[in-house]
């Protein structure tokens, strides 16, 4: 039920929101606010604030003569203040409902599948929203609509990888790969490889040549590995092959029957050759300067001695040749050995 304070009367002047009250004790009866209606031609006036018992301020201006009224104040209480606050917002929305935006979605007619927007700052128009966009609207999280269109587990690890790496992380691809993948051209791709690229990556013309190595009888260095010494020069090969060289050796004096030579390998056969040991090749100067105390046509080679280090050799005289002599020679002998470094 309202509650109205009466008691005593009220001076208001044209134009002003002042209001004085006679007779009236409007602090001590605690008024704190309201709104004042005078018993004469006017308007209701709503107060914003009561200084004490006599004097009170309104928020709109006296509208009618001034003078002396009897008056009724309507306190303000907490229904009071939610009906002006509910009256307030009913008529924002009547005003709203008169205004562009309303009007835009007003002038619109519903449809099944279709969605109002804006197409202008006071136009509005439909689009077609179907079931399928609907139920990926309704989805909770990005990974739902990622399942609602189809894609797979492994395939939504793909899209959520951070960047280009990790994706191919995921893909599998080693980071060997990567860096060439990420190369710029032919030549960088090729410069990645490098002249010490392991064996099993790829083999070119920067890394064929390099120290060869195996394990367990499978290849893992380079293609072909070339060394030289003392003892001459000797290239080893991947499959396990190995060649040893050596020009100019001189075969000198030992028996009437034989000139004598012992060569140590530039590099050490494996442990098998030391049987019969490699083959052994010879190449005999054709020069008669090279033949000292004795004749080409007489000699040919014998193996002595054999080890996976060394080879001991004689220039033996066919039957029927002439003995050698202290001080026979033969000078700038070439010999090839080929067995196996593993």
């Amino acid at each position: 039920m309202a509650e109205y304070y009466t008691t005593g009367q009220v001076t208001l002047t044209n134009g002003s929101p002042s209001i004085v009250g006679v007779g009236t004790a409007w602090q001590i009866a605690n008024v704190a606010g309201g709104t004042i209606f005078v018993e004469a031609a006017g308007n209701p006036l709503p107060l914003t604030g009561v200084t004490d018992d006599t004097h009170a301020t309104a928020a709109l201006n006296w509208t009618g003569a001034s003078g002396t009224y009897d008056y009724a104040l309507l306190r303000a209480t907490a229904f009071s203040d939610q009906l002006e606050a509910n009256s307030n917002i009913l008529g924002q929305l009547l005003v709203d409902l008169d205004g562009d935006v309303i009007g835009a979605l007003n002038a619109l007619t519903p449809a099944a599948n279709k969605l109002p927007y804006f197409s202008g700052g006071s136009s509005a128009a439909l689009t077609d929203l179907t079931a399928f966009a609907r139920s990926l609207l309704d989805d909770a999280d990005a990974s739902a609509v990622l399942t609602t269109l189809g894609l797979s587990a492994f395939f939504k690890t793909l899209i959520d990888d951070a960047d280009a790496s990790t994706l191919l992380s995921s893909l599998g691809v080693s980071t060997f790969v990567k860096t060439l993948l990420d190369d710029a051209s032919a030549t960088a791709f090729f410069n990645t490889l490098g002249p010490n690229a392991p064996a099993d990556v790829a083999f070119r013309r920067g890394n064929i040549l390099a120290s060869v190595a195996q394990a367990s009888g499978v290849p893992t260095g380079g293609l072909i590995e070339r060394g030289s010494n003392a003892n001459g020069e000797y290239s080893r090969f991947a499959d396990g092959t190995m060649i040893c060289r050596i020009d100019g050796v001189q075969f000198a004096f030992n028996t009437a029957d034989a000139l004598l030579y012992t060569w140590t390998y530039p590099s050490t056969f494996a442990a098998g050759e030391s049987g019969s040991g490699p083959i052994i090749m010879s190449a005999l100067p054709n020069a008669g300067a090279n033949y000292v105390n004795t004749v080409a046509t007489a000699i040919g080679v014998t193996r002595i001695s054999n080890s996976t280090a060394s080879v001991g050799l004689n220039l033996t005289r066919s039957a029927g040749g002439a003995s050698f002599v202290s001080g026979s020679l033969v000078n700038n002998v070439k010999l090839i050995a080929v067995g196996r470094w593993f």
